[in-house]
């Protein structure tokens, strides 16, 4: 009996050794299995950290190349621009201008409507009495202040609210019977005396265009736009006004072909000279 029972314990401590030795075999395996998981996923990690790297340096690499490229592209227009402005100062007007010359109240009256476009941020140009002066002399003591104005036609309420507070008498049922004729009366109420203000929307080709030829001109501080002088001959020859026009095309740099060139295109082959 005694021998059966330390046999019997024999296998069980034997069988105890194997189970041991079967969860440590197990548990090694398991521990080899996470060490080798967590070293892959590491692994994964920095090729997808390396490849986002390279990702974001090639797309930083592409949008430095593309923002240098349009940044010579516009810096290339933008001297392009400025040559063929300067080319087309050059062959337009070079005659000399008369100084601009005008009564106490009519020259707050051109300041303010000149400061007035310009807090606007609009482009503005003379013409009517101011330009007359620059291109033929004379003093501008009467009439009204035309200017043109290169303008959207819903900033139209925004000249108008603004120049209500800066001096201004707007009348707002004289503007909108002067709606079709994209028309901004106004009055300047100043301390010497009120002088009539008319700002016209450049809406058409031929005002748009007289923009690219016209000149600069100082007036107390200011600089001004004023026509050229074959545009301003032919706004003249528009109202008819043939004596005035006779006198600017006198100059020897009067550039009559082109007068005759734009009379044509709107029309008016009749008062070519």
């Amino acid at each position: 009996m005694q021998a059966t029972r330390e046999v019997q314990t024999t296998r069980e401590v034997q069988a105890t050794r194997e189970v041991q030795a079967t969860r440590e075999v197990q548990a090694t395996r398991k521990a080899q299995t996470t060490r080798k998981a967590q070293t892959t996923r590491k692994a994964q990690t920095t090729r997808k950290a390396q490849t986002t790297r390279k990702a974001q340096a090639t797309r930083k690499a592409q949008t430095t190349r593309k923002v240098q490229t349009t940044r010579k592209a516009q810096t290339t227009r933008s001297a392009d621009h400025a040559k063929r402005r300067s080319s087309e100062r050059k062959h337009y007007n070079p005659q000399p201008m008369h100084p601009l010359r005008a009564t106490p109240r009519h020259a707050r009256a051109i300041e303010a409507v000149a400061e007035l476009l310009t807090k606007l941020r609009i482009e503005s140009m003379f013409v009517g009495s101011v330009a007359r002066s620059a291109w033929l002399g004379g003093l501008i003591d009467s009439g009204s202040i035309d200017v043109l104005g290169l303008m959207q036609p819903q900033q139209k309420n925004q000249v108008a609210m603004m120049a209500s507070n800066r001096g201004f008498r707007v009348d707002r049922e004289e503007i909108d019977q002067a709606e079709e004729l994209d028309l901004i009366p106004m009055t300047w109420a100043g301390q010497e005396g009120d002088v009539r203000v008319h700002i016209l929307v450049a809406s058409n080709a031929l005002y748009a265009r007289m923009f690219g030829t016209a000149r600069m001109i100082a007036f107390h501080s200011l600089e001004i736009r004023v026509p050229a002088a074959e545009d301003v001959a032919l706004l003249l020859s528009m109202s008819d006004d043939r004596d005035d026009v006779r006198v600017l095309a006198a100059s020897e740099q009067f550039d009559r072909r082109a007068f005759n060139d734009k009379l044509v295109s709107i029309g008016l082959r009749e008062l070519v000279l």
